[in-house]
Formats: structure tokens, sequence, C-alpha cells
């Protein structure tokens, strides 16, 4: 007999045999007992009935016997329990969890994979892009759905389906950039699933971009010289250093937030930090945009500006 996940109480004292519990708000059989010291309370989802009472407690009896004999396997007797239960007490009874791919949900592994591997990516883009293709599009879908069942066919209709939902687009199909871009987090969790438990499987992600259909490509559009200085003529004229700051630079706007007074010496801005919105952390995008920008004559007149008008000790204030 088969029972499903219930609750368990941790480090209760080690007693019995185990025994069967009813419940005032269920009409089902539980059975409790002891392992390793811990309290398992499970409910057999079999109706409380004599019949059904006798299973139950040979079910129990079983369980008693194979653990005196030590061959009881919590994770064979419970498949239904969590996947960190079961590997919780495989590890106690000195063996390697390693469940096979139709034993994992995808959903359970995310929750595992959200906790330790994605908080290891330095890259707060990185991260928000991830958390939100998974949150939003990759879980909704095989959150349900078993390792086993994830196949290049599964995978390819899930890519076709992707829409876009928000903008003059909306309803349209996504470009295969951004589909492939959603993929992304969701090949990483599968490798890395495949690489926990020692899985070989064959990836459900290979060739997928060339059965995707191809993105028709848009003429880009060209703004002239004279175009951009018809554009800076037009702007406010608080944000016309600041913008033509960025132009003169080529700094990004988290750059241009994270830029202190002290950075800046008489031929220098040293970049070297950047706010980016809801962050703690003030590192650069990447490493390599640590840099040296040397401060020339038109440089000087816009900078000269932006920091007159600065009474805190960053550079850039918003009017």
């Amino acid at each position: 007999m088969k029972i499903k996940k219930g609750t368990i109480s941790i480090d209760a004292p080690a007693r019995g045999t185990g025994s069967i519990k009813r419940r005032k708000e269920s009409k089902k059989l539980y059975v409790d007992f002891y392992y390793f010291g811990q309290r398992i309370t499970r409910s057999t989802e079999l109706d409380d009935t004599p019949a059904n009472e006798r299973r139950v407690r040979d079910f129990l009896d079983r369980i008693h016997q194979r653990i005196e004999d030590g061959t009881f396997r919590f994770a064979d007797a419970f498949p239904g329990a969590s996947e960190q239960e079961k590997a919780h007490f495989t590890m106690l009874e000195g063996r390697e969890y390693r469940p096979e791919p139709h034993q994992v949900l995808f959903g359970e592994y995310v929750k595992e994979w959200m906790d330790t591997i994605f908080l290891s990516f330095s890259s707060p883009t990185k991260r928000n892009d991830y958390r939100e293709a998974i949150e939003t599009k990759i879980l909704p879908h095989f959150k349900n759905v078993s390792f086993y069942q994830i196949t290049s066919p599964t995978v390819f209709k899930f890519a076709d389906s992707l829409l876009c939902t928000r903008g003059e687009n909306k309803g349209k199909p996504l470009s295969t950039a951004r589909k492939m871009n959603i993929l992304m987090p969701f090949r990483a969790i599968w490798n890395d699933a495949c690489d926990h438990y020692r899985w070989v499987l064959k990836s459900p992600f290979d060739n997928l971009k060339k059965r995707l259909p191809k993105t028709e490509k848009k003429e880009h559009v060209v703004i002239r010289f004279d175009e951009w200085l018809r554009f800076l003529d037009h702007l406010p004229s608080f944000y016309q250093p600041i913008a033509e700051f960025m132009i003169l630079t080529g700094m990004i706007p988290s750059e241009m937030g994270g830029l202190k007074k002290e950075d800046i010496n008489s031929d220098y801005i040293n970049v070297k930090c950047s706010f980016v919105l809801g962050q703690d952390k003030q590192t650069l995008k990447t490493a390599f945009r640590k840099r040296q920008i040397f401060i020339t004559k038109a440089l000087r007149q816009r900078l000269d500006v932006i920091l007159n008008r600065s009474e805190s000790p960053y550079v850039f204030t918003m009017e």
C-alpha cells in the first residue's frame, strides 16, 4: 500500500511500532510512527472502516519489521513525500537518494534551485530576467510536470505558444530571439537537475532554434547627427546637459546614477559603481565597465553645470 504525503513533527522521541490515527476533520485513516527519532504522520487516503483498519495495521507491522531488519526505505514507502524529506531520510539510511526523472516534478526542483543555484548569480539583471521568465512563463506551464515528461515536442509546443502580453504586439507570437531568452533559465534548470541527480538524458533543447520560425527582420530607424541636435534642442533645459553628458561619455543610466563627486578629479571621471533601483549592491554591470573617462573641454562645460546644481554626494539629481 502506498501512502500519500502528510505532516512531520521533528525530533520526537522514538517509541512503539506505530499507531492508527483519526482526525475530527477527516474520514480517512492515518499512520503514526517514529523513524530515526522523528515522528511521521501520513494520511492513507483510506476510509475509516474495519477492513481498512486491518490493512493499515498490516502495513504498519511490515514497516516495523523492515525497520528492525534494516531494510525499510522511506522513499519507497512514501513516494508522495517531498524531495527534501526523501533525500533527508535516505541520507539517514546511509544511502544516496537518486530518484528517477519520472519521480521529480519540475516545480518541486525549481523551489530548491531558486534557493541555491539562482542566488549564486552575481548579475542583478540576470536574476531579474530569469525570475520573470520562470515565474510568469515556465512554472505556470511545467510546475506539475515531471522531468520525464519534458521532451523536445513539449518544449517546442511551449515555445511556439509564447505570445506578447503587452504593447502594440499584444497577442502576437514572440520573436524567436525572445523565445530563446525565455528558454535560457529553463535549459539551465534542466542541466542542473540532470547533474544533481546524475541523469543521462537527451536534452529537449537540442536544435530547438532551428525548428522555430525565423522572425522577419525589421528595418532599423537611423538617427542622424542633425536629428540628434534637433532632439537635444527640444529637451527641457534641466535635462540637456545630462543627455549631452551621456552622449559624450557613453555612460549608461545606472552608471550615471551611481557616480559620486569624489569619483571625479581634474582630468578624469572614474567609473567604478552603479545604481540600480531595488538593488543593494552598487556594482557595475560587468567588471569591464570599470574605466576612466578623460574630461574634454566640451565634457567639462556640461559637467560644471551639473555639479553646480547638485547638493548631494552624487553628481546627478533629478528636478
